[in-house]
């Protein structure tokens, strides 16, 4: 079945890269074709862009001011190159439509994953296109796979409420990433919903490591610290917690200042001896890789993800508020039981995408 995935903007951020590889790759293995549609919102609107334009050529000979062509948003080479040879998208669009649909001939539809029922995250005009307003005529299955809304609060205004509600009652099915993601579809959207894990946690550690396998493996011991929007305090602890712990450190991040590509980024998990992260997939791929790891709480970007994600393998204790709460001496973790637990979720989310798709193509 050719299936089109709606999921969050692909730009800069590995997490959002590897959820959106690994959803592909999922379907792949049921035997489906899927696209995933590439949706960038140029930086400026038309209109504005061409008052612009003539504003110059009203002020020319003053000011300084020049003619400048249309900024468009364009990849990073470091993900640019991954995305081309791992993820088959639809030639790039600026606004959701059905044509879109159409044109790559869509049999059935799956939005997730990644935070694309975060109404912080997305403008009040475009969050419907995320419940599939654009796709609300044609007559396919559609299915969300862990969609997230990031939080475990209502974050729509009662308008936005009511039209999203509307064309979330057209889905097939709906699971949510997070526990609390049931609740709120039930409460705000009136529709059933079941939890399942990101799709990153689809795959397995082999999977990830094809990936980087030309790569070279590091040379010595180190610790990854990867983190969002760090600040000097927590750059601070963490470098004292690797001293304390007998490792360098390695700092990395993602969206502004990358320095990785999506494969040596996937290397970096696959060699570090311990992670510090305050990333959601960072601490996925800790998990995956089996990597002893604290995460610490990035509130603006969410923290019910960690909550969600860590209770379901009892590890809340690896979830900490402050970087500066790290311990001196970290306890073994259990990899046999959490792997266990992993691929029970793993089981229960491709069951989850073979039951709806094979339930709604019939």
């Amino acid at each position: 079945m050719r299936i089109a995935i709606v999921t969050h903007i692909l730009m800069h951020n590995y997490g959002g890269t590897l959820q959106a590889y690994a959803m592909q790759e999922a379907l792949r293995r049921l035997g489906h074709n899927p696209v995933t549609v590439d949706y960038v919102p140029d930086r400026m609107s038309k209109l504005r862009y061409v008052l612009a334009q003539i504003k110059t050529a009203l002020m020319l000979g003053r000011g300084g001011r020049k003619f400048f062509p249309f900024p468009r948003r364009e990849r990073l080479p470091q993900f640019a190159g991954f995305m081309r040879r791992h993820i088959t998208l639809t030639k790039r669009v600026n606004h959701y439509s059905e044509s879109v649909l159409r044109k790559c001939g869509a049999e059935a539809i799956v939005v997730g994953s990644d935070q694309v029922w975060r109404a912080a995250f997305h403008k009040p005009s475009v969050q419907p296109d995320l419940f599939l307003r654009f796709a609300r005529h044609l007559n396919v299955p559609k299915v969300a796979y862990a969609a997230s809304f990031g939080v475990d609060y209502w974050e729509m205004s009662p308008k936005l409420t009511r039209e999203c509600a509307k064309y979330a009652r057209l889905f097939s099915a709906v699971s949510t990433r997070e526990d609390s993601g049931v609740e709120l579809c039930k409460k705000y959207l009136g529709v059933d919903a079941v939890s399942v894990h990101d799709p990153t946690l689809l795959l397995d550690r082999d999977d990830y490591a094809g990936l980087c396998s030309d790569v070279p493996h590091a040379s010595g011991k180190f610790l990854l610290a990867y983190m969002l929007d760090a600040n000097d305090t927590q750059k601070q602890a963490i470098k004292q917690f690797a001293d304390r712990m007998g490792l360098p450190v390695k700092f990395y991040t993602s969206e502004k200042n990358v320095e990785l590509t999506v494969e040596q980024w996937l290397a970096m998990f696959r060699d570090a001896s311990m992670v510090v992260t305050n990333s959601f997939h960072g601490t996925v791929f800790s998990i995956i890789n089996n990597k002893d790891f604290y995460s610490i709480v990035n509130g603006w970007r969410g923290t019910d993800r960690f909550v969600s994600l860590l209770s379901h393998f009892d590890l809340l204790g690896r979830l900490l508020l402050d970087a500066r709460q790290l311990p001196d001496n970290p306890p073994a973790l259990d990899w046999e039981r959490i792997n266990s637990v992993r691929k029970k979720w793993q089981a229960a989310g491709i069951g989850f995408l073979k039951a709806n798709l094979i339930k709604g193509n019939k």
